[in-house]
């Protein structure tokens, strides 16, 4: 008998993140991941963000993520903690600047019926410092 697939969940999401050990520098953010679990609350987590503050103050985040399932993995509302490093290209008008990036947060899957979720979360990190986030998605779940 075949094993079954473990999980895999599909998100974009829209936000809000904030560069304040510069002085105060928020950006709109817009990006997607997908989830694939290992076990069956442990999951890696590809990961794009791009960030726009301006014409002059762009910015990319490609990234991995660790997520750690907090709650029952068929509840309807699943908490978990995630921690993540990736790396950020800045794109100014004169100049691309590059850095590596780590952050770590929490957030909960609110699912609406079997497949699909709203995830709020929030995470506390370097470039940028704080991250606030709201995405939509859908999982194959067992």
């Amino acid at each position: 008998r075949a094993q079954p697939s473990q999980p895999v969940q599909l998100s974009g999401g829209v936000g809000y993140a904030t560069f304040i050990d510069e002085s105060d520098q928020s950006h709109v953010t817009a990006g997607g991941a997908a989830r694939v679990y290992f076990t069956r609350r442990n999951a890696i987590e590809p990961g794009v963000l791009y960030l726009y503050r301006n014409a002059a103050d762009k910015d990319l985040i490609l990234g991995v993520n660790y997520v750690r399932d907090l709650g029952q993995a068929r509840g309807r509302a699943v908490p978990y903690a995630i921690v993540g490093a990736g790396y950020l290209w800045g794109f100014r008008p004169r100049f691309t600047e590059t850095t590596g990036t780590l952050a770590g947060g929490f957030g909960v899957r609110v699912f609406s019926g079997e497949r699909f979720f709203v995830s709020p979360e929030v995470r506390i990190g370097t470039e940028p410092i704080l991250r606030l986030q709201v995405s939509l998605g859908w999982a194959s779940r067992r």
